[in-house]
């Protein structure tokens, strides 16, 4: 009978400890011990703790249920639950732990290996500018694309497809001038490669860069053209590119900007080529892509 009335003294006295209870919102948090200098768990959105006081933005939770006697304790910034019950006392934070600033965002969990599919849209500024220009008005245009990646740790191997379609007019050159004609000229690029890189993996946020190489399938076409003077040829090309990824939370969705340089040497020859002196069917690409997978 003693024994079992010092257990419910017991229990009472840790439940007392207990002032008020909270959820977390945030998709992930991390409860810190105290000091802030290691994290103790992290926890997930529709969490619910229990809270034993406020210190400034944080609340001190407990670790295990409620009722268990000497229950450790950590910190959860306030920015990251909403209170559902009761109202916990004010008291300052222990002894060496006042952190300056909110504690890093833990990093994204994600397996060993990891595939991932995405999709892309670029906008490319042409190495022969001029050569477009005269046949488009402008050395640029829109890309879009997509591909996958496969990703064992840090290191990412994908590949990629991406397709560009313009009509323009077919001009002629005279004295190093282009003269348009009226008629319409067709031109489809459809690149090919493949990528070999390395990313950083930080927490959200994630820089990477890589290299490969590939095949641009190019064709043009027009109206009235004689045998032989449409183009079906496909050019190897060699690419360096750099970038930074976002990941959610919940580390299946991504996005990522980044800029690709595409050599592509000895593509075109002859006409407004030659007057320009535009042989690269290569160019400077800045891409927007949105990832799905792991």
């Amino acid at each position: 009978m003693v024994i079992a009335l010092a257990g419910s003294a017991s229990i009472t006295l840790a439940q007392a400890q207990v002032q008020a209870r909270v959820r977390v919102t945030a998709e992930q948090a991390t409860i810190w011990r105290t000091g802030f200098s290691t994290p103790a768990t992290v926890v997930r959105r529709g969490e619910e703790l229990d809270v034993v006081a406020r210190s400034g933005s944080w609340y001190e939770v407990t670790l295990q249920p409620s009722g268990v006697v000497g229950s450790p304790t950590g910190f959860i910034a306030v920015s990251q639950v909403e209170l559902i019950s009761g109202q916990p006392p004010n008291r300052p934070l222990p002894a060496r732990a006042n952190p300056t600033a909110p504690p890093p965002p833990p990093r994204v969990a994600e397996p060993a290996i990891g595939v991932r599919a995405f999709g892309s849209l670029g906008y490319e500024f042409f190495n022969a500018h001029d050569s477009f220009a005269a046949v488009f008005g402008h050395g640029g245009g829109l890309l879009f694309g997509g591909g996958a990646e496969v990703r064992v740790h840090d290191i990412f191997v994908q590949g990629s497809v991406e397709y560009f379609h313009r009509t323009g007019q077919r001009v002629f050159e005279l004295n190093g001038n282009a003269f348009g004609l009226g008629i319409d000229d067709a031109v489809t690029i459809t690149p090919f490669a493949v990528t070999v890189g390395y990313r950083f993996h930080g927490h959200s946020v994630n820089p990477y860069f890589g290299g490969g190489a590939g095949i641009i399938h190019y064709t043009e076409t027009s109206d009235f053209a004689d045998a032989g003077e449409n183009v079906d040829m496909n050019v190897t090309s060699y690419h360096v590119l750099g970038g930074v990824q976002w990941r959610a939370a919940n580390g299946w969705l991504g996005t990522g900007c980044e800029v690709q340089y595409t050599h592509a040497p000895d593509a075109f020859s002859g006409g407004v080529a030659d007057a320009f002196g535009e042989h690269n069917l290569g160019g400077i690409e800045v891409r927007v892509k949105i990832e799905v997978g792991r």
